[in-house]
């Protein structure tokens, strides 16, 4: 199933009220957390729903590379290679880019077998192993549907982020190497507390995913961050309906990549180097403007 960005952005903040990016061995695999009361500037990771080869250029040419940068070619990995994005992302890879792969997963109503084609082709087609799992619930009850999909991501070297955007409750400890545990505006996030138990020590590092930000509180914000035990944030001027559709504005990207503590919070897995067996493909996503 293919979605715009647009809806399904929309369809995620409908569904959030707080809202209104392969198995691995784990020892190869490192996921580190900073304490609460840390003045540590989390790792930037961006959420870059867009595939322009300026914006990337600009991704891989930075000072200090993002720890992670998800991608989306078309609301996941569409339904055939793209050579073009291919090549874009292939280059950032080059520069020094950990890329993530975007998963839509319904809330845990898409069929498993449906969001393993997804993350194989994202695989096959683009060398990505790690994948970001949207659309992820904040309850109990969908545990072994995530669990199942982040072990079949580890199995390959990969690294499994899940974003339900809120806090989960505590059973979603270890069942994945991420988890966004905060995705909305600047405002709500001022007064936003993290889950007490996303404040102990664990297996799982936490992102927050920060948009409608002033360009002059950047700075502000990565540092409430880090107080708040995130080991990766994400800060956009950008707004709703998608907030993700283009790189924040340069004062912002500037104290993005030149301000956090770039490659000391997360060790992600290493670049595919082989392949799985070919799928057929249908369509492809069109070329950028």
């Amino acid at each position: 199933m293919t979605v715009s960005l647009a809806n399904l952005t929309l369809r995620r903040r409908a569904f959030r009220v707080v809202l209104a990016s392969m198995l691995a061995v784990p020892t190869l695999l490192s996921v580190l957390s900073t304490s609460a009361s840390s003045s540590y500037l989390p790792q930037t990771a961006v959420v870059a729903y867009f595939s322009d080869d300026a914006s990337w250029t600009l991704i891989a040419n930075a000072d200090r590379k993002p720890g992670l940068v998800v991608a989306n070619p078309s609301s996941g990995p569409g339904t055939v290679k793209a050579p073009w994005i291919a090549s874009t992302y292939a280059s950032a890879v080059t520069a020094g880019v950990q890329i993530a792969g975007y998963v839509h997963t319904g809330y845990g109503s898409r069929p498993v077998a449906d969001v393993l084609t997804d993350i194989a082709n994202y695989r096959l087609w683009y060398g990505i192993n790690r994948i970001f799992l949207d659309e992820t619930p904040y309850q109990c009850d969908k545990i072994p549907y995530y669990s199942s999909i982040a072990s079949a991501v580890r199995l390959n070297g990969g690294t499994a982020i899940l974003n339900p955007g809120m806090n989960p409750e505590s059973c979603w400890a270890g069942v994945a190497d991420i988890i966004v545990n905060f995705e909305g505006s600047a405002a709500t996030y001022q007064g936003w507390q993290p889950a007490q138990w996303t404040e102990s020590p664990s297996s799982t590092s936490f992102w927050h995913v920060i948009y409608g930000a002033d360009p002059s509180g950047a700075t502000t914000l990565l540092e409430l961050a880090g107080r708040r035990n995130a080991g990766l944030a994400f800060i956009t001027d950008d707004t709703m309906p998608n907030p993700f559709d283009r790189l924040p504005a340069a004062q912002i990207w500037k104290s993005l990549t030149g301000l956090s503590d770039s490659g000391g919070v997360i060790r992600l897995s290493p670049p595919v180097t082989t392949a799985p067996p070919t799928t057929t493909p249908t369509t492809t996503p069109p070329p950028p403007p």
